[in-house]
């Protein structure tokens, strides 16, 4: 009896394999291939006896398996179920995902609150380009405005906010250092599409309150550099909406050209703000510096201090020039990319409200032009190397799934693309080189 039952299993599965490629005896059968048949091999002598199973109650003929053979059944078209996991796992197509369904994994969506130097020295003769004839806030605005209007940006949540500035209920300014009128946003969140301004009503705010925002020459009308009291309006900001919005990421990009001038100017000070709002709502902080041409004009040891205690290693910097306003473009991109939060929870169930195995799961990944790639998996992030892989954050009881820096890079390259989750076969491992 126990023969007989292990080929009522095989039965059994090769039914489940077809239902869940939707896919059923009658259909093949009617399609003009000629009958679907279930092949039971002797894997001793190399014999077989087939069974018709072209109707629902179709009979079946057991051959013997030899010593130590594998018994397989093999449904025509090339889908073989393995019994006793003797043989290697299939490599997993999306067709042939012989589990239970799908589940759409979300990545959390990315914000950023750019804080922008406008102070006096933005504009001074001495930071005009000899080539371009632009000055430094001319230069630096024009790359924020491309970044702005960049397609691979389609997707991103932006706020802007200028200091030192009078715009709003109080003054960003040295003179009020008042770190409350700093949090209100000049251009309110709101996010980016692939769309060109002014169709992208976004982008329109943004390029607007730009042109709007030319600093002023003299230092005085200028309202200084209050580092301090800005740096800590953005982050309340952005902890406000890191405490609203948990399902998003929400980073400060701190843009300035000099030394604090005005309001607190001790940077240990100035950086406690970072490492405060990083530890107590998961706010990241990054800073880019203006220099001259030679690179003069911060303390670049002050700003790459600011970035490690707001959780980003080091700061950027980038020199006047006529390449200053691309450097900044590919700074924001990088950026970008750097905090794309790659990770998202299992879900308890696929969209049919089948539960999910976390030892049977894998990754499908679809651009926004219909393309797929399948994702391996790696034990940890440290094995991650350029594959197109993902993890877990703890194999032995996970509950989140993390993309390696590859794979996050193509996952959120393109708005439209989407990564799904297959439920129901064991994962494709990345094979360790």
């Amino acid at each position: 009896m126990a023969r007989v039952s292990r080929f009522l299993f095989a039965l059994s599965l090769s039914a489940l394999a077809l239902e869940c490629n939707d896919v059923s005896p009658h259909s093949a059968a009617d399609a003009g291939a000629g009958e679907t048949s279930v092949v039971v091999e002797d894997a001793g002598s190399g014999g077989a006896s087939t069974a018709d199973a072209g109707t629902a109650d179709a009979g079946a003929t057991e051959a013997d398996a030899g010593a130590g053979g594998t018994l397989e059944a093999r449904v025509d078209g090339g889908l073989q179920l393995d019994l006793d996991a003797s043989l290697p796992p299939p490599e997993l197509t999306e067709q042939a995902a012989c589990g239970v369904g799908t589940a759409v994994a979300s990545l959390r969506s990315l914000n950023l609150l750019v804080m922008f130097d406008r102070s006096g020295s933005m504009v001074t003769t001495s930071s005009v380009d000899p080539i371009t004839g632009l000055n430094r806030w001319q230069t630096a605005t024009s790359g924020l405005v491309s970044f702005f209007g960049d397609p691979h940006a389609a997707g991103l949540g932006v706020a802007l906010r200028f200091f030192p500035d009078d715009y709003g209920v109080g003054r960003c300014t040295n003179g009020a250092c008042d770190a409350v009128a700093c949090s209100e946003v000049r251009v309110e969140l709101g996010t980016l599409t692939a769309e060109p301004a002014p169709a992208d009503a976004q982008e329109a705010a943004l390029i607007d309150a730009v042109s709007l925002s030319a600093p002023a020459s003299d230092s005085f009308l200028a309202g200084g550099t209050p580092i301090s009291a800005a740096l800590d309006g953005a982050l309340r900001w952005a902890s406000a909406q890191k405490r609203a919005h948990a399902d998003q990421e929400t980073v400060v990009i701190l843009v300035t050209d000099g030394e604090p001038l005005g309001c607190a100017e001790d940077f240990d000070d100035i950086s406690a703000l970072a490492s405060d709002a990083l530890a107590a709502a998961g706010v990241s902080t990054y800073a880019i510096g203006l220099a001259d041409s030679l690179g003069n004009g911060l303390n670049t040891a002050h700003m790459d201090q600011l970035a490690k205690a707001g959780g980003t290693e080091r700061a950027f910097f980038i020199n006047d020039g006529p390449l200053a306003a691309s450097a900044l473009v590919d700074l924001f991109s990088a950026i970008r990319g750097k905090s794309l939060p790659c990770d998202f929870p299992i879900p308890e169930a696929t969209d049919e409200g089948k539960p999910v195995d976390p030892a049977l799961l894998n990754l499908n990944f679809t651009g926004a032009d219909g393309a797929q790639a399948g994702f391996t998996k790696v034990s940890n992030a440290a094995h991650c190397g350029k594959a197109l892989s993902w993890y877990y954050d703890d194999e032995a009881l996970p509950t989140r799934i993390s993309l390696c820096p590859k794979a996050c890079a193509l996952a959120s390259a393109e708005a439209h693309a989407k990564v799904e989750i297959l439920v129901g076969c064991k994962p494709k491992l990345e094979v360790p080189r």
